[in-house]
Order: structure tokens, then sequence, then C-alpha cells
């Protein structure tokens, strides 16, 4: 795959030299090897260097950002990203529970209860206090 990559980057050269030819000394000038594909790669645009690679097989895949994620075809037909509905924060962009199952589909309804929401069955039903224990609580600012 290296020497496929070398010659579709236009660096043949690289193959008169043994220790780019052969795997074990090509993975102790790693660095170099890295430094050579980047220099290339930086002087392309993300669907050129594809169309390079694709054309003589090499395997490339681009490193993708989160807004290249969101927008990627296929992940969005796997309905990896979804959107949430958030009483505070309006409709969020979320990732999809992974992996999936086909007999139990994961979903995500809520970002997460509110803050206190839960003060009532937290405070009164676990930790046993009084409804006027709580209101006090509330009252203090402690709640």
């Amino acid at each position: 795959m290296a020497l496929r990559a070398f010659r579709a980057i236009g660096r043949d050269d690289l193959l008169e030299d043994p220790d780019f030819l052969d795997p074990q000394r090509r993975l102790a000038r790693a660095r170099e090897v890295d430094a050579v594909v980047a220099d290339w790669v930086a002087t392309k645009t993300l669907s050129e260097a594809m169309m390079v690679f694709e054309k003589h097989e090499v395997a490339a895949a681009p490193v993708y950002d989160i807004r290249d994620l969101v927008a990627d075809e296929q992940l969005a037909h796997r309905r990896v990203f979804v959107s949430v509905e958030d009483q505070e924060l309006g409709p969020m962009t979320v990732q999809a529970p992974v992996p999936r199952f086909s007999s139990a589909s994961g979903m995500v309804d809520h970002l997460g209860p509110q803050l206190g929401e839960h003060n009532a069955e937290v405070y009164g039903e676990l930790l046993g206090l009084t409804s006027n224990e709580i209101d006090d609580l509330r009252a203090r600012g402690v709640l």
C-alpha cells in the first residue's frame, strides 16, 4: 500500500531507496514517510487527494471535523446524529446510541433532566425530608 501511495503522489524516486521499499526499514523512517505524504496532501483539496488515491487504489479516508461528520451522507442515512428538542436549548443535534441492535434500537428522547427536576424524589422520597424541610432549603438558596 505504501508503494502505491508513493506512486500516486508522484514520488517514484522513493521506490529506488531500499529503506522505503522494505516495510520494516520504512517503519524506522515513519516520520519521514509521513512528512512526504503530508507535504503532498497539503497541496491538494480533499476531493483532489481522494481522486488520486482512489485512482491508484490507495486505502485512504478523510479525517472529518464535526461539520463533516454531521453532513456525511452515509452517517445521515444511518441516523448517527439525531435532533432532540430541549426545553431550554431548543433543538440540539446529538449522537445516537452506538451500537444498534435490530431487536433493541436505542434512542435519545431527551438531553437530561432540567436543573432540580428530581428534587422531590431525591430529597423527599430518597432522603426522607419533609415538605417544610425542602421549602426551608429552597428559601436559604440551597436548592
